[in-house]
């Protein structure tokens, strides 16, 4: 007769065989991490189209960011990005703000903000960003605009709305303000009422790291809703409109390509499920839609915009390079055209 330890033994060979066959197959088909993971998507943006791949990678100046380091300290925000001066390319003020002026004489102010995607990250020039896209096509309209961009890497609501404020106070006097958010808020930071890189005791007692996320997705829908709402009021004692747009995310994405199915694992690692973002994100959808009165205030919901996609789209749960910034200014254009018909007496 068999004995029991070897009748285990038998029985446990074909498991380990299967794990290590998922294995092998995880390795084969998903051999990149990290910076290398979100370059090779980054390429592929380009090469699963059959466009050019631009030599010089993205305009913050690669997988790292490396020319958006050190972040100097900002008084209202907590951080804003370094200055640059690339022309064409990267092009940031003492101040932390990129601004575009039309040809000719501007007919209107817009002010654009929010965390990384609304700082035009992983575009390949200043033109190719969603913003520089949208300047053009707002001056080929005959309402040429000169364009202010206040955001920041990793901006959750709460300093979008201190830039806001800033802004105001340094004199800018916007037709339109745009905020590109809500992901931040979703996915940054330990808790709804902390920042990214602020520490804080954990749940289980474990040790903090930058990606710990306390699964306190109500509080954060919550939280997001109250600020976007604050800000709201406070565009109409400036006598400004309010774009709200929630951004694309990963998550909501369908199809994956394969390289995006890696980075939708990767990225769900410190969170609860797949399902609790979704559910949340419908739940800032759904707040968002109901501040919007389409005169004043109005609403964009760009989070399944790369829908149907085949191609990878993504860099990362954030990111996406020049197709997706092209999508992203087609989406917002006719909502800004209203909004700035609406202001022509």
């Amino acid at each position: 007769m068999i004995s029991k330890r070897k009748r285990i033994a038998f029985c446990a060979i074909p498991s380990l065989v299967l794990a290590l066959l998922v294995f092998a197959c995880w390795w084969y088909f998903f051999p990149k991490r990290g910076s290398a993971l979100s370059r090779d998507a980054w390429e592929r943006t380009y090469s699963e189209r059959r466009l050019p791949i631009p030599v010089m990678g993205p305009r913050d100046g690669g997988f790292r960011g490396e020319r958006l380091f050190p972040k100097p300290r900002h008084p209202a925000t907590g951080w804003c990005e370094p200055p640059n001066a690339i022309p064409g390319i990267l092009e940031i003020d003492q101040a932390g703000v990129q601004r575009l002026n039309s040809a000719g004489p501007a007919r209107f102010t817009i002010l654009f903000l929010g965390g990384s995607v609304a700082m035009g990250t992983y575009a390949s020039t200043t033109e190719k960003t969603y913003f520089g896209r949208l300047a053009s096509m707002l001056a080929a309209d005959g309402k040429p605009a000169a364009v202010t961009v206040f955001a920041a890497g990793a901006w959750k609501a709460a300093q979008d709305a201190a830039a806001l404020e800033h802004m105001l106070q340094s004199g800018l006097k916007p037709d339109l303000i745009v905020f590109v958010n809500g992901l931040n808020d979703l996915t940054n930071g330990a808790r709804a009422d902390t920042l990214f890189g602020q520490p804080v005791a954990t749940k289980d007692g474990s040790d903090w790291t930058k990606l710990y996320h306390a699964h306190d997705y109500k509080e954060r829908v919550d939280a997001y809703l109250r600020i976007m709402q604050a800000v709201i009021t406070i565009a109409s004692e400036h006598d400004a409109s309010v774009l709200l747009a929630l951004q694309p995310a990963l998550f909501e994405r369908q199809p994956l390509s394969t390289v995006e199915r890696q980075l939708l694992w990767a990225s769900l690692a410190p969170h609860e499920s797949q399902q609790a973002l979704v559910d949340s994100y419908s739940a800032m959808r759904t707040g968002l839609a109901r501040l919007a009165d389409n005169q004043r205030v109005f609403f964009v919901d760009c989070s399944k915009l790369f829908e149907g996609e085949r191609p990878t789209t993504f860099t990362d749960m954030w990111h996406f390079s020049d197709f997706g910034h092209e999508k992203l200014a087609e989406e917002l254009a006719p909502q800004i055209r209203q909004a700035l018909e609406l202001r022509v007496p």
